[in-house]
């Protein structure tokens, strides 16, 4: 399952995990603003332990996610964080 935000006003984890219950599968790729970048620190963390909880196969941090809340995506999630941004070209073959 890929799950596509524009900018995830309200919230992020909990797109994610409705889009799970939804439709009873796994997140492969997570994309899009996850709306962090006027967040704390103790918000982005909460953020990123909880995603990292659902053991999302990838995410592509863009837009509204905030170069805070980037560099810890990319920090903890490391090969699972694909960089995005305008022009990227996602192959899901």
């Amino acid at each position: 399952m890929i799950v596509i935000t524009g900018c995830a006003h309200s919230g992020i984890v909990e797109i994610a995990e409705q889009a799970q219950k939804i439709l009873n599968k796994k997140i492969a790729l997570l994309l899009g603003g996850f709306h962090l970048m006027y967040k704390d620190e103790a918000e982005i963390n909460r953020v990123v332990n909880q995603l990292r909880k659902m053991e999302i196969d990838a995410l592509c941090p863009t837009h509204c996610t905030g170069e805070r809340a980037m560099d810890k995506f990319r920090m903890i999630f490391t090969h699972k964080c694909i960089a995005g941004g305008v022009g990227k070209i996602l192959d899901f073959n």
